[in-house]
């Protein structure tokens, strides 16, 4: 029997909860350093699901925590440039539209968006879709 995806705000829930225990765990009990932790989230959760949905979705979260989102190249660039590099080549490789294809419209009760409205508007502020995408004939909403 095939395992359901998780929506995202639930993968977004289970990193920040595996980030929160991994502080305690692994920073203040051994004294990893921060770069340290999130080498071990990231390992966590790189190859976590077959799912090219929540794949994507994943790694979405796992660039946002590292720092993706800052001008500069992240907190660490090594994980920024490899986590940047896994997004662009999921949405390459599996086409952003059939990807989007997995996830449901509806929206559930106590949102105020579909989860896909919500990863498309992720992807959009961290800047993975871009010309490129729209020139390729694209018509992400």
């Amino acid at each position: 029997m095939k395992n359901p995806r998780r929506h995202y705000s639930r993968l977004k829930s289970i990193v920040l909860d595996a980030y929160f225990d991994a502080c305690y765990e692994l920073a203040i009990a051994k004294g990893y350093s921060h770069e340290e932790v999130m080498g071990e989230i990231i390992k966590r959760f790189e190859n976590a699901t077959t799912c090219p949905a929540e794949r994507l979705m994943l790694v979405i979260i796992l660039y946002v925590l590292c720092g993706g989102w800052l001008l500069c190249g992240g907190w660490f660039p090594e994980w920024h440039k490899r986590l940047h590099e896994s997004i662009v080549r999921q949405i390459s490789n599996g086409g952003l539209e059939r990807i989007l294809a997995e996830i449901p419209e509806d929206i559930q009760e106590g949102d105020e968006e579909s989860e896909k409205e919500v990863l498309v508007a992720d992807i959009r502020i961290l800047d993975f879709i871009s010309d490129f995408w729209q020139a390729s004939g694209a018509t992400v909403q």
